[in-house]
C-alpha cells in the first residue's frame, strides 16, 4: 500500500481485514506497471481525474483526501478553488501477470 508518512499504510489493516499489508513509499515515477510485477494485489493513488491503464483488474476504488500539497498547489486551492489538489482516487488492483 502506498504511504507518504511512516506507517500510514497501517490503516489498510482496518479496511482489508486478514490481508498481509506491505507498504511502499509513494514516490514520483513509481508506476502501476512496476507494482504489478512486484505484488499480486496493490493500490495506486492517482489524481482524481485519472485512472490506471490496463495493469490488472480493478477490485475497488475510493476517493481520499490528499496530504502534503506543495505551496503552489495550496495557493491554487485558495485563490482559484482548484480542488483537484485536495483529493486523489485510490485503486485496489489485482495484477494480471506473474510477480516476484
Amino acid at each position: 500500500m502506498p504511504y507518504n508518512f511512516n506507517a500510514k499504510y497501517e490503516r489498510y489493516r482496518f479496511m482489508l481485514p486478514g490481508a498481509r499489508i506491505r507498504g511502499y513509499r509513494e514516490e514520483p515515477g513509481l508506476r502501476a506497471t512496476d507494482l504489478a510485477r512486484r505484488y499480486p494485489v496493490f493500490a495506486v493513488r492517482l489524481p482524481a481525474s485519472e485512472t490506471p491503464g490496463g495493469q490488472g483488474r480493478i477490485i475497488g476504488q475510493r476517493l481520499d483526501i490528499r496530504s502534503r500539497q506543495t505551496s503552489r498547489e495550496i495557493k491554487e486551492m485558495i485563490f482559484s478553488n482548484a480542488l483537484e489538489h485536495a483529493f486523489v482516487r485510490e485503486f485496489l488492483i489485482e495484477a494480471g501477470q506473474a510477480h516476484d
